[in-house]
């Protein structure tokens, strides 16, 4: 899945594409500036496709390559409109990268009256809480990999006084994993993160491989004794390697 900056980049890249292929046929473009301008291009279409392999910054360097080549296009067109263009680009791009930023960078938000729980950085996870290396987060999300150390670790999060006791609570990640995956993982939520706390609930989804083409894996989880909730990623190492892009967490109505 796609967030919403790549989703810009490669909509920019598009419509910037169209305006380098309609250069080609206006005359007060010279043939060397066509070449140019669409060598730059495929270069930027190239990084998109080979992302992960190339450079971890793709969609800064990408997005520089696009006002380039489309303030390059705009000169050679107009030198009169140069300027306003690069105004008028520059703002709608800047607006744009802005709210993005924004959007992703929400953790909990309200809903009708519910609380949710999103989260696709994991930067406040603690991750391998039992001590492997099998997990590492990524640009894309949390990654899990790698066996021989433990029979299985993970990730997890605490939510302090977030559940309303007696409600019932949706659980569910969205995760994939590369051609000829064996390991797994599984959604794990109790409430019992202080150790003074007699009672408590657990509730665990199925282990599942997910698919190369990406799934979601849900559970549910019920409140009874507290308002805590701690969520694990757990991991049961094989070959291959699995991707958990977002999780979220709703209050069942």
């Amino acid at each position: 899945m796609l967030n919403n900056y790549n989703k810009l980049t490669i909509s920019l890249t598009l419509i910037f594409g169209l305006i380098t292929a309609l250069g080609w046929y206006l005359p007060d473009i010279e043939l060397k500036s066509k070449f140019l301008i669409t060598g730059i291009l495929v270069l930027a279409f190239v990084i998109i496709i080979f992302k992960k392999y190339i450079f971890k910054f793709w969609k800064y360097i990408v997005t520089l390559i696009l006002v380039f080549i489309s303030l390059y296009t705009i000169y050679k067109l107009n030198t009169d409109i140069f300027y306003p263009s690069l105004i008028i680009i520059l703002s709608n791009i800047g607006i744009i990268i802005i709210f993005s930023f924004r959007n992703e960078n929400i953790n909990i938000i309200k809903m009708d009256g519910s609380k949710i729980f999103y989260d696709k950085k994991f930067s406040n996870w603690k991750i391998n809480h039992w001590g492997t290396s099998y997990c590492k987060v990524k640009e894309d999300g949390i990654h899990f990999s790698g066996k021989g150390e433990k029979e299985e670790d993970g990730a997890h999060i605490d939510l302090m006084d977030s559940l309303k006791i007696g409600k019932e609570y949706k659980v569910e990640c969205y995760a994939k994993s590369i051609v000829r995956t064996t390991g797994s993982i599984q959604i794990w939520c109790h409430d019992k993160i202080d150790k003074s706390i007699s009672n408590g609930e657990s509730s665990k989804s199925d282990k599942v491989t997910p698919s190369k083409n990406g799934q979601v894996i849900s559970m549910t989880f019920t409140a009874k004794y507290n308002n805590n909730l701690r969520c694990h990623l757990q991991y049961f190492p094989g070959d291959g390697d699995i991707t958990v892009e977002w999780l979220k967490i709703k209050r069942n109505r």
